[in-house]
């Protein structure tokens, strides 16, 4: 089932050489050259196909049906709607072929894509953890000065995502801000000191 899905998923997993090589039905051989080569999916289907694999196992498939047949006195008739491993397309063999010619499967460079793939994971943590960082500093701001306002916190959320300040947003506990003192807040708010384009809102 999924040959090549679940095949390329068994070989990307450090400990999971044996059901990689009982999945796949793979010699000792076979096993060492695909997990040295195949760095993509596209790269396992062309070796499976280019090493004689898939062609064993219809072999094998073939003799297991015959031997069916001839323990049931029936005919086996192939009636599927669809395969678990599709043959290469023309385009397909010749870009894997162009990139083995290149070196794109040499181990040097599957390790040099590895670390660079690794390094913007790592660039695109920085980068969240970063927003992150600017989220925390922009709430922090903001709640410092409603207290310095003599505003409580009871009763109020900052919301990143829209720039906005709620008040009374637990409707059912809290100490809840009038209508009249929320304006009276709005009178005073120095925008200044607050991010850009903030808004407050109050639930009634």
């Amino acid at each position: 089932m999924y040959a090549e899905a679940n095949g390329f998923y068994f070989l990307e997993k450090k400990n999971k050489q044996d059901v990689a090589k009982r999945y796949l039905r793979l010699t000792e051989p076979e096993y060492e050259r695909i997990k040295a080569t195949a760095s993509d999916r596209l790269c396992l289907k062309y070796l499976l196909y280019d090493m004689g694999v898939v062609a064993r196992w219809e072999r094998e498939a073939k003799e297991a049906i015959k031997l069916l047949e001839e323990l049931t006195g029936k005919t086996f008739t192939d009636d599927s709607r669809r395969y678990q491993l599709t043959p290469l397309t023309g385009e397909e063999t010749e870009l894997i072929e162009r990139r083995m010619s290149e070196g794109y499967y040499q181990p040097e460079a599957i390790e040099s894509r590895r670390l660079e793939a690794v390094q913007e994971k790592i660039n695109d943590i920085r980068k969240d953890a970063v927003k992150a960082i600017r989220r925390i500093e922009t709430a922090l701001a903001v709640e410092i000065y409603l207290l310095e306002m003599g505003m409580s916190l009871d009763n109020f959320i900052y919301y990143d995502h829209t720039n906005t300040g709620v008040f009374n947003w637990r409707c059912t506990s809290g100490e809840n801000l009038s209508h009249e003192e929320f304006v009276s807040f709005l009178n005073r708010v120095d925008y200044s000191k607050l991010p850009a384009d903030i808004s407050f809102d109050i639930k009634q």
